[in-house]
């Protein structure tokens, strides 16, 4: 359902028959319950658009360093500190090194 076509009116219409249709044989105690939960998840969500909105364009806009939690390396970084520990044990081989 395309919700950018509706006015405001018919949005309000939609959430009211959406409540009325999740209600129906409910408890006053459950719709209360039901009411707090579906009040905490519509919190949860705006957060999440919050935190993308403010977030989300430094992490695309910035390169993201794995080292930061402690200074370990975690993921990529642990096979990229691997590897230059073991061109550093190896002696041998170089980065420049072309013979591959």
């Amino acid at each position: 359902m395309d919700f950018c076509k509706l006015n405001e009116c018919e949005i309000n219409y939609l959430v009211s028959a959406l409540a009325n249709a999740l209600a129906e044989g409910l408890t006053k105690e459950e719709i209360s319950f039901l009411s707090r939960f579906l009040a905490h998840l519509s919190g949860a969500l705006q957060l999440i658009v919050s935190f993308k909105n403010l977030c989300g364009s430094q992490k695309n806009s910035t390169q993201i360093n794995e080292t930061q939690f402690n200074g370990f390396p975690t993921g990529a970084s642990q096979a990229s500190a691997a590897q230059n520990n073991n061109a550093q044990t190896s002696g041998s081989q170089t980065c420049d090194d072309d013979d591959d």
